[in-house]
């Protein structure tokens, strides 16, 4: 199941968006229960909201208003839907991620979780320079018309494979455990490595790409093993 519980002002939230689509329950419907039981809710914490999130089965297709549901709000909410399969599923799993969410929290304020984020912060910055001062330049060089026009997209090209290892997006970085904290220290560093031997080696540009992506492949796997 995707990723259901994101942190916002350091504290776990879902939303009823997340709370439609895994419970296989139209968003309507579930908005429909939270303004009916809204006093309830609010006893719980405030209920924020977020806007421009298209939901297509919803007034054809336009921009709606999502709810933002603390840990509280959302298990009371879970408890009105019916039990069926999908929906005792997503229950289950809901549970586990707010779990995570808070160990996460409390993880974040260890000395080693602190000392492991600053450590990817400079190998990612390490990376970027070399991207920036060597693999462009070497890539312009080498006749690629894509980065003289978009220098920017050789960041994407190289960050992005690293966020799928993760199974992140890319600006969920600072929500990561010591372990891929420390695999996406050791990520940073095997692209740099990669870059600057490959350069040497007057690897085409496209192919350090791969080889990468292929080398980034295999780090994840055996991290999962």
């Amino acid at each position: 199941m995707n990723k259901l519980v994101f942190i916002k002002r350091n504290k776990p939230f879902t939303d009823s968006k997340i709370i439609a689509e895994c419970s296989g329950i139209r968003h309507d419907k579930i908005k429909r229960i939270i303004e009916k039981h809204m006093d309830r809710l609010k006893k719980f914490g405030f209920i924020s909201t977020s806007y421009g999130v298209e939901i297509k089965s919803e007034k054809r297709g336009r921009k709606t208003e999502v709810y933002n549901l603390n840990e509280q709000q959302s298990t009371f909410l879970i408890t009105l839907l019916k039990n069926t399969d999908t929906v005792v599923n997503f229950k289950e799993e809901l549970v586990r991620q707010f779990y995570e969410a808070k160990q996460l929290l409390l993880e974040k304020k260890t000395p080693e979780w602190q000392q492991l984020r600053l450590t990817a912060k400079t190998s990612t910055k390490t990376l970027h320079d070399d991207i920036h001062d060597k693999f462009i330049p070497y890539a312009i060089e080498k006749g690629s018309k894509t980065y003289a026009s978009k220098p920017t997209l050789a960041y994407t090209h190289f960050d992005k494979p690293i966020n799928k290892a993760l199974g992140i997006n890319k600006n969920d970085r600072e929500q990561l455990d010591t372990i891929k904290q420390n695999l996406l220290d050791i990520m940073n560093k095997s692209c740099s490595c990669i870059i600057n031997m490959e350069i040497n080696k007057e690897t085409d540009y496209h192919d350090i790409v791969t080889i990468s992506k292929d080398k980034l492949t295999k780090i994840a796997n055996i991290f999962e093993s």
